[in-house]
C-alpha cells in the first residue's frame, strides 16, 4: 500500500532517529568485532565505508523506494560544465574557509576545564591505502549522505513543512548526525552549502560534487603540506580574502533566502512538528557525554 503524502516526513524523521540511536552501538560493534580495525588503515577505511552504508544508504534506499520524493525544490536544471565547475570552486573555497573557522572553534573549546579531545583520522601509508582513504572519506560520504539528506529527507520534509523549515531541519540533522563537537562548525557549513546548492541548482549531483570536492580537499590538505597556503601569505591578503568570501557568502545567503520564501508553506501537523523537535533534541543530547567529560563530570 502506497504511503500517504502526510506520512512521508514522519518516515524520514523516524529513519533518521533510528540511525542516530544505532550510530554509537554500531561503531562499538565494529571496533570489537573487526580485528585490526584500530591498527590497520585498510581495515579502518573498510569499517568506515561499512558504517556509512549501514547508517545512511539503507535509510536512503527505503525512502527513495517507498515515497519516491524526487529531486530538490527548484525545477531540475540541465547539467552543465558551469554548474560542475561552480561546485568544485565552492568545495575548495569551503574547505579553506571552514579550516579557519574550525581552528577558532577548537581554540575556544580548549578553554573548557579539561578541554575536548579532537578525533584523529588514520592516514594512509601507501597508494592502495590512499585510494581506500579517498573512497572512505570523500567518495562514499558524498554519494551516500547527499542521497539521504538532500535527495530523500529534504524533499520528504517539504511535504509537511515550509521550504525554510525543511531547509534548516535538513541542515541541522545533517550537522548533528555526525556527532563531532570539534567538527560542528565545519559540518554546519557543509550542510548549509550543500542544501543551498540543491535549492539554487535543483540538482542532487551539484550537492554530491561539492561534498566530494570538500572532503577530497580535506584529505589532500592533511597529506600535502604544500596546500597550507594560508601559512605563507601576508595577513593583509588573508584578511582581504576572508572579507571577499564572507561578502560573497552573504549575497548567496540572501539569494537562497528569497528562493525559500517563494513556494507556499504547507501546514505541518502537530505530530510532524513534535517529531522534528524530538529528533533535533535527540541528536543534540548525543553531544552531552563529550561536554560532561570536558568538565570532569
Amino acid at each position: 500500500m502506497r504511503l500517504r503524502v502526510r506520512d512521508k516526513s514522519l518516515l524520514a524523521l523516524g529513519l533518521l532517529a533510528l540511525a542516530a540511536i544505532l550510530r554509537w552501538p554500531l561503531s562499538q560493534i565494529l571496533l570489537e568485532a573487526v580485528p585490526g580495525i584500530r591498527e590497520t588503515p585498510s581495515i579502518y577505511y573498510g569499517g568506515l565505508i561499512l558504517q556509512e552504508l549501514l547508517l545512511y544508504a539503507i535509510p536512503a534506499a527505503v525512502l527513495l523506494r517507498r515515497v519516491q520524493p524526487g529531486q530538490g525544490a527548484a525545477p531540475p536544471a540541465q547539467p552543465s560544465w558551469a554548474t560542475f565547475a561552480l561546485c568544485l570552486l565552492v568545495g575548495v573555497a569551503a574547505q579553506y574557509l571552514l579550516q579557519g573557522v574550525s581552528w577558532l572553534w577548537i581554540q575556544a573549546l580548549s578553554y573548557l576545564p579539561l578541554g575536548v579531545v579532537q578525533g584523529v583520522v588514520m592516514m594512509p601509508r601507501n597508494f592502495f591505502e590512499g585510494v581506500l582513504a579517498f573512497c572512505a572519506l570523500a567518495v562514499v560520504p558524498a554519494l551516500v549522505e547527499e542521497t539521504l539528506f538532500r535527495g530523500a529527507v529534504y524533499p520528504c520534509l517539504l511535504r509537511a513543512f515550509s521550504q525554510r523549515t525543511a531547509f534548516w531541519l535538513t541542515v541541522m540533522t545533517f550537522t548533528l548526525m555526525h556527532g563531532s563537537l570539534t567538527g560542528l562548525p565545519a559540518h554546519l557549513g557543509v550542510g548549509w552549502m550543500a542544501t543551498a546548492l540543491l535549492v539554487r541548482r535543483g540538482r542532487l549531483g551539484a550537492c554530491m560534487a561539492f561534498h566530494l570536492t570538500y572532503n577530497g580537499m580535506g584529505l589532500l590538505y592533511s597529506l600535502l603540506p604544500a596546500l597550507h597556503i594560508w601559512e605563507r601569505i601576508p595577513w593583509g591578503v588573508l584578511l582581504g580574502a576572508c572579507l571577499a568570501v564572507s561578502a560573497a557568502l552573504t549575497l548567496w545567503m540572501t539569494a537562497v533566502g528569497r528562493d525559500l520564501d517563494c513556494a507556499p508553506a504547507p501546514c505541518a501537523s502537530r505530530t510532524a512538528r513534535l517529531s522534528a523537535g524530538g529528533l533535533t533534541l535527540l541528536l543534540a543530547l548525543g553531544y552531552l557525554p563529550e561536554l560532561f567529560a570536558s568538565f570532569g563530570l
